[in-house]
């Protein structure tokens, strides 16, 4: 009986193990986890921005550098005079300039490279603290950047010495020897407009032609001012590129308010399961839709793959309760239909697809379908591709696994006590809300708002470095001037005033200057920014181009007020003695 009872309690385990189903297996690595993925990604934004910005201060870097030298040379025309009548070569003359020049710009981009090197990063890395658990942050000096920084400030240097000493040491020491003439002044451009001259007042014309005298520097603090404004230009440009995203694919895209996952393998009905989530006291309307897990490519990019979300919808159910497809270029509302598949714009941008074109699906049995493109939606986080119930069925050969339910809850609802509902109901995996993926978005933010602070802060140090140094070479040639005009009684004030005209008229064309520039920057920051799964908004907000412009007028502000009292401090007696 036992030996009877034992073959019966095997063949039906035999049984058993013939109706299972061969196992669907699942490999998973680090690179599947969504803070590591999320924080990759915010790597890569922040190498992205690294490779941007220091050309814009290596540049004013080189241009002040030029005006210094070149100032400095001006004022030893009669020594460097002498050492040539005297026999020096004119490279040993400039050796003299060039190992000057060289002993701050090693010590400075020394210093620098190693506070860059151990401070930034650490500033950086605490910004993302906020978001992400992680190990404190080991920033050591690494000797082959150092050197490189120093490396090519050096090079910098040597250049614009070199290029600003060379052409005064082929003249004659006779021409050395004596003061370099001023420049004299010329007739304008504006001159020959005389409805719009005649209206200047005397300052005004005073100020045009001293600008128009000084080509050299005035394009110099202008490209110095527009750097600033347009390195601040883009910083809130791309924080607003990134910060607008919430209200645009969790506000006007995606309008439901959460999603529940369903248990497909439990459950038989999934009408049945979406018309229980429906029938919820706090829930207001719900749709069951299909989300399929693909990988999209093209025939000519197979080498590239990017996992997409292929939401099937019912045939002819309004959508806009619960997602707003409009299209990426004219905002026109598309519905699917059967001529194909939706397309969000990043993904079509990355496989470089345009409408009627044709896109490839590897599902996760590795079978492979080809769909035409019917329309390119916008988008911002993700890649997603929509179909209609008829179409999957159509083209896929499968029914639509309505495996998520998609929902809205009614004003009063109580989110606390839905979730816990749905979390105790086996027939459902687990539930999510928008909100949570908003507020976890919102936390990423702070770690922009440290790379704009400090955007702002070196924009600013560049800004103050250029306004300074040119408005204080300005200064020193112009001290008989000053000192002439305090004579004839002017105040403290109006000959400040005199001389500022330029340097605000300088500020002003420099800002609209670094508007444009801005433009063209914030582009590029942009789109070298995004990663694959997040398209950021291209547009510009007003006020980032109001915020750029009051800090940028607020630090020519600052170097003004500074060198107010060099102006007034002037010493009248010593700067109208003859120079011969």
């Amino acid at each position: 009986a036992q030996l009877e009872s034992a073959k019966q309690e095997l063949t039906q385990s035999r049984e058993t193990l013939e109706e299972l189903q061969e196992p669907a297996f699942y490999i998973t690595n680090r690179f599947s986890i969504t803070d590591y993925t999320a924080f990759d990604e915010d790597s890569q934004k922040i190498d992205a921005i690294a490779k941007i910005f220091p050309v814009f201060f290596i540049i004013v870097a080189a241009l002040v550098c030029m005006t210094a030298m070149t100032r400095m040379i001006d004022e030893q025309r009669t020594q460097a005079g002498v050492y040539k009548a005297l026999g020096y070569s004119s490279g040993k003359i400039v050796m003299k300039y060039l190992v000057y020049a060289l002993i701050p710009a090693i010590l400075g981009s020394a210093a620098g490279a190693a506070a860059g090197m151990r401070w930034i990063p650490q500033i950086i890395y605490d910004g993302y603290r906020i978001m992400y658990s992680m190990p404190v942050l080991h920033s050591p000096v690494r000797m082959p950047y150092f050197w490189g920084c120093v490396a090519v400030s050096v090079a910098l240097v040597i250049g614009v010495v070199v290029l600003s000493v060379w052409r005064e040491m082929q003249l004659r020491p006779a021409e050395l020897m004596r003061p370099k003439a001023p420049k004299a002044g010329k007739r304008v451009l504006l001159e020959r407009v005389p409805f719009v001259w005649n209206k200047f007042s005397f300052l005004a014309k005073v100020t045009v032609r001293n600008l128009m005298r000084q080509k050299k520097r005035f394009l110099m603090t202008v490209f110095g001012v527009a750097g600033c404004t347009a390195l601040i230009l883009a910083g809130f440009g791309l924080r607003y590129s990134i910060a607008s995203i919430l209200d645009l694919q969790y506000g006007k895209i995606f309008c439901y308010d959460g999603a529940v996952v369903v248990n497909t393998g439990l459950v038989e009905d999934p009408t049945a399961a979406a018309q229980n989530i429906a029938e919820n006291d706090n829930v207001e309307n719900a749709l069951a839709v299909g989300r399929v897990a693909v990988n999209a490519y093209t025939q000519e990019l197979d080498e590239k793959q990017y996992e997409t979300s292929l939401m099937i919808v019912p045939d002819g159910q309004d959508l806009s309760i619960y997602l707003n497809l409009r299209a990426y270029q004219t905002g026109e509302t598309m519905i699917p239909d059967q001529s194909g598949m939706i397309l969000t714009a990043k993904l079509a941008d990355l496989l470089d697809l345009k409408v009627g074109d044709t896109i490839c699906l590897r599902m996760t049995d590795n079978r492979i379908k080809e769909i035409r493109v019917s329309g390119i939606a916008e988008n911002y986080a993700l890649h997603f591709g929509y179909v209609t119930e008829s179409f999957y069925e159509q083209e896929f050969g499968e029914k639509n696994p309505e495996n998520m339910i998609l929902f809205n809850l009614k004003d009063y609802a109580d989110k606390t006590d839905f979730a816990e509902t749905v979390v105790q109901d086996e027939r459902y995996l687990g539930l999510s809300y928008l909100s949570d993926s908003v507020q976890m978005f919102s936390k990423s933010m702070h770690s922009i708002d440290t790379v704009i602070l400090m955007l702002i802060i070196f924009a600013g140090g560049l800004a103050i470095t250029v306004l300074y140094t040119l408005a204080s070479i300005n200064i020193t040639e112009r001290t008989r001037e000053i000192a002439t005009l305090r004579v004839l009684g002017f105040s403290d004030a109006e000959t400040s005033e005199y001389i500022f005209r330029e340097n605000v008229v300088s500020v002003v064309t420099g800002i609209l200057a670094g508007w444009l520039m801005g433009i063209f920057l914030h582009r590029f920051v942009v789109t070298t920014a995004e990663i694959d799964l997040v398209m950021f908004n291209r547009a510009l907000a007003w006020h980032s181009y109001l915020i750029s412009s009051v800090i940028t007028a607020g630090f020519a502000l600052l170097v003004n007020f500074v060198l107010h009292f060099r102006i007034i401090h002037t010493d009248m007696v010593e700067s109208l003695k003859s120079v011969e």
